[in-house]
């Protein structure tokens, strides 16, 4: 009698933990919807795109120049081919035409 009583209760405990049951995890069927992520990447480049298109049409929104030309004007060089005469070499170093009306000479 003393002898069955220990295999009766090794059994219980290995038919205990055998019979004890753990949380079930879910596994997933399928790796999560890359959908949002592809949307996520894609959408700064789509609003950088669509930046970049307004400034271009728009001229950066800049509009049309009001303002005067600026005049810079480079003198390369003076001749004197006769009495009286002044010959001058003018270069203009800005971007827009520019008309010399008038030239005041010290003498």
């Amino acid at each position: 009698m003393f002898d069955s009583v220990p295999e009766q209760g090794a059994a219980a405990v290995t038919e205990q933990s055998l019979t004890s049951e753990r949380p079930a995890v879910a596994i997933p069927d399928r790796v999560a919807d890359p959908g949002p992520m592809l949307l996520w990447a894609v959408l700064p480049l789509v609003l950088l795109a669509a930046v970049l298109v307004i400034i271009v049409r728009t001229n950066a929104g800049l509009g049309e120049r009001t303002l005067p030309p600026i005049e810079t004007l480079s003198v390369q060089s003076v001749r004197l081919p006769a009495p009286g005469q002044i010959e001058l070499t003018v270069v203009n170093d800005g971007q827009d035409p520019i008309t010399i009306a008038q030239v005041l000479v010290d003498e």
